[in-house]
């Protein structure tokens, strides 16, 4: 009786042991879907927040009879530029351009002096929006005016086809991230990355200014390719820059700005409570094996004396 029960005993252990192979592949996918679900979380919450700034700019610029209303009443125009920077704490300033890119209003979250008769023709927004007549979202830059570094989202004022004034949003990006670190901290995640349509890295939340001296290092990354395609990646123990660690993750566009959101975790911090655990596994196995060894050894000796 009592050897049946061992019997069954390492029945069971061996039964337990068969199945962890199976365990740490549900585990291992697991890490790569977490990934995948919180980068494309966080890039719906970037995409929300660029329509949302462009959706205020467009609100302004559309206005009925836009340049009218200025030319007839600039101080109803910069009560409601006024208005929309208060109530949209996301928002770093929002300002006028008149057709020879000339700051003509100006408002802001913070103190701003000197702002109005600035000149921004040097910037891609400007020269986009001039060129095309049509709005623009451009890549993270630090402000002229604020020193911060921002996102501006422009929409032209088009009278008789042609750009007559134009109307610009700017988000703080520091804001922006700090909103990111709050949902990291309660998802328990450590690494996300940032990159503009050019593949320049623009944040990482928890990393103070990493990408000043790592900005171009993603650009001839595979992944990233994939990623501007639309195509979703999965980051399968794939070295990563920076770090120059291995790890497991996504990577994801954000939808309508072809940025880049990359999340991953370090494949040797989500593997090393398995591996503890593994070592314990195999001693157990060991000591299995000795007890058996010996178990047989003492029977084939009773084999011998008893021929």
């Amino acid at each position: 009786m009592f050897r049946l029960k061992q019997a069954k005993t390492k029945l069971m252990v061996v039964q337990i042991l068969a199945i962890v192979p199976f365990l740490l592949f549900i585990f291992y996918s697991n890490v790569l879907e977490e990934n995948l679900n919180q980068a494309k979380l966080l890039a719906l919450y970037i995409n929300d927040n660029l329509n949302h700034g462009l959706k205020l700019a467009k609100s302004v610029a559309r206005s009925p009879d836009f340049m009218n209303i200025y030319n007839n009443n600039p101080e109803l125009v910069r009560r409601t530029i006024r208005s929309l920077v208060d109530n949209n704490p996301e928002l770093s300033s929002m300002y006028i351009l008149n057709k020879e890119g000339i700051v003509i209003q100006f408002e802001s979250s913070m103190q701003v002096n000197n702002a109005i008769g600035t000149s921004v023709t040097d910037r891609d927004y400007y020269q986009q929006i001039m060129e095309t007549h049509k709005s623009y979202v451009s890549d993270p830059l630090v402000g002229k005016l604020t020193g911060t570094k921002i996102v501006t989202m422009g929409d032209p004022v088009i009278v008789d086809n042609e750009v007559a004034a134009i109307v610009v949003s700017s988000i703080d990006l520091k804001k922006l991230t700090k909103q990111m670190e709050k949902h990291m901290e309660t998802k328990g995640l450590k690494y996300i990355y940032i990159l503009d349509k050019k593949g320049n890295l623009t944040v990482s939340p928890f990393s103070d200014n990493i990408e000043v001296d790592n900005q171009e290092i993603f650009k001839n990354e595979a992944f990233f390719n994939e990623v501007s395609k639309g195509n979703d990646v999965l980051l399968d123990n794939k070295t990563m820059p920076i770090l120059n660690d291995n790890v497991l993750g996504a990577a994801v566009r954000v939808e309508d700005f072809g940025w880049t959101v990359i999340s991953f975790q370090r494949t040797i911090d989500i593997f090393s409570p398995l591996f503890k655990v593994q070592a314990v596994s195999w001693l157990i196995i060991l000591c299995s094996l000795s007890f058996a060894i010996l178990v047989i050894s003492y029977h084939l000796k009773k084999i011998r004396i008893i021929f």
